[in-house]
């Protein structure tokens, strides 16, 4: 079957993870298979490239996947749906979220040509703000160009409300890998089947086999080179960081995308 998969996640939930084991049943569309909504490298709330998302959505190939970082908008998910899409959506524990994207923000590591490996374009901003302590807090809740992660949360979570798209969680891949494998196996594997007027019938060895390879292929250092466990937060974490997210949960409102382009 020729698959088409976009692998959606939240920044700093777990997308490149869920790539190396869709790499596994789809291969990449391109050298850089890329496409999200958000401005600022996404790291904002402003929805800058719907326009394009619909073009690149409206001719997706079969055979492949793109991955990216996807905020909700009506005419996206119909795209996706028309295009008969199967999407993988990746989310995690937004105090692990938090203190990912402050590592991140922290990280110096360049390529060989002298730019940063993790691209952050408010990294100097951020850091602006004092220790990793401040960062976080400033991570949490936001600063000028830059919302906090709880604002920028609304913009994906009516992904979990979509009945076609497979939501997994961070700790359910790395706590269950098995079972998360198999169930991205079957879902992709069934919509593809579907898109042709197929039924899905997966045989047992080949499903054990490219599971297997799926679970394997979880071993291997992803492009964001630190992969924290579920639940790690906690080691960084304070009553004064767990009053300032409780603060920010409390006051977060459902907001309406900012939608620009």
């Amino acid at each position: 079957l020729e698959q088409r998969v976009y692998i959606n996640g939240f920044p700093k939930a777990g997308t490149h993870l869920v790539e190396q084991m869709v790499r596994q049943i789809a291969a990449p569309i391109t050298d850089r298979p890329w496409l999200g909504s958000f401005a600022r490298n996404s790291w904002s709330t402003e929805m800058a490239h719907i326009d394009r998302a619909l073009s690149v959505i409206g001719q997706f190939p079969a055979g492949g996947y793109l991955k990216g970082h996807m905020g909700w908008h009506p005419d996206i998910s119909e795209a996706f749906r028309n295009a008969g899409v199967a999407m993988i959506f990746i989310h995690r524990d937004l105090r692990d979220v938090a203190v990912s994207t402050t590592y991140h923000i922290l990280n110096d590591e360049v390529d060989e040509n002298g730019n940063d490996k993790l691209v952050h374009p408010g990294k100097e901003a951020f850091r602006a703000l004092g220790g990793f302590h401040d960062i976080l807090k400033g991570v949490i809740v936001g600063i000028p160009g830059y919302p906090g992660v709880v604002e920028r949360w609304q913009h994906y979570k009516p992904w979990l409300y979509e009945k076609w798209v497979l939501s997994l969680s961070f700790s359910e891949i790395v706590n269950n890998p098995q079972m998360s494998a198999s169930l991205m196996l079957r879902y992709v594997a069934g919509v593809s089947a579907r898109l042709v007027g197929c039924e899905m019938i997966l045989d047992k060895r080949d499903h054990d086999y490219i599971v297997a390879t799926m679970i394997e292929a979880m071993k291997r250092p992803t492009t964001t080179k630190r992969r924290g466990v579920p639940g790690g937060f906690r080691d960084v974490w304070n009553m004064e960081i767990e009053e300032v997210y409780v603060s920010t949960l409390h006051g977060a409102k459902t907001l309406r995308p900012v939608y620009a382009g």
